[in-house]
């Protein structure tokens, strides 16, 4: 698959943030078509999840969906076993990352993005949680610091299962 460039995954976080609800709604239901499995992990949310940083995470996933599958020649079906072996490496990958030093972690997030083969589509998500972090919102309404790390590892795998399915 050749590198997602930063323009396309601009344009569909952009048409998906423009759409109306039952737009919105049609396309998670072709994505519960599609990839079914995918949509159940995303929307597996935590229980300590509020219902903002649920909404926000299946939003992130159904945009990484759109861009990856716009971007693939062919996307087969991601299985839960797929899911299930991505999860523990990302989750290998963040132990690792938590028992760094500060400057150290920020090194091997670096390491990571830059070997990582879709670097801006990964760092899409980053920015997207870190934008929320910005916004002016009432607390219940933003996200908080733990979920933010959970979201991040379940975007994560999710953006990693939607690559291995496009290999």
């Amino acid at each position: 698959m050749q590198m997602i460039e930063p323009e396309v995954v601009d344009a569909i976080w952009s048409k998906v943030g423009s759409m109306q609800e039952e737009q919105a709604m049609g396309l998670i239901n072709t994505m519960s078509e599609k990839q079914p499995e995918l949509l159940t992990y995303i929307m597996s949310a935590p229980d300590e999840f509020s219902d903002t940083e649920a909404e926000q995470m299946l939003y992130i996933g159904v945009v990484l969906w759109q861009i990856v599958a716009h971007s693939a020649k062919k996307l087969s079906m991601i299985s839960e076993e797929m899911i299930i072996d991505l999860e523990e490496k990302n989750i290998s990958l963040m132990e690792k990352l938590d028992g760094e030093s500060e400057g150290d972690g920020i090194a091997v997030v670096e390491d990571l993005l830059a070997n990582y083969p879709q670097p801006h589509v990964l760092a899409s998500i980053s920015e997207a949680l870190v934008l929320d972090e910005d916004e002016d919102e009432s607390e219940e309404d933003s996200i908080s610091e733990e979920a933010r790390g959970t979201m991040m590892l379940i975007l994560k795998t999710a953006l990693d299962s939607l690559l291995k399915a496009a290999a």
